[in-house]
């Protein structure tokens, strides 16, 4: 079974055996969603989908907005912006995931 790079790092520093992300939809382009991810970091993960929202103004944005503040103390635009420079551009849909080690 082949691996999909993720451009996320996996940390895990209270040992709950898992880690939230969110991450712009692209990021999953063209992988297998039932198989293993390779982390930037180097760590091999099974993801589980916990969300999909659309970056548009409304309650899509508000949710975005508190997962935002509940995994990184970060304003959604602060993560946004971070994605941008990392891909170039995002398309407007971000997952929320959960990573499990392999």
């Amino acid at each position: 079974m082949s691996e999909h790079k993720l451009p996320l790092k996996y940390s895990d520093p209270e040992g709950k055996g898992y880690c939230d992300a969110l991450m712009p939809s692209e990021c999953r382009r063209g992988c297998d969603a039932k198989g293993l991810f390779k982390c930037a970091t180097g760590e091999v993960v099974r993801v589980e989908w916990l969300g999909v929202f659309r970056n548009e103004r409304g309650e899509s944005q508000e949710w975005l907005e508190r997962i935002a503040q509940n995994l990184y103390g970060w304003t959604f635009e602060r993560v946004q912006s971070h994605w941008i420079a990392r891909l170039g551009k995002v398309e407007g849909f971000f997952d929320k995931i959960r990573m499990r080690k392999v």
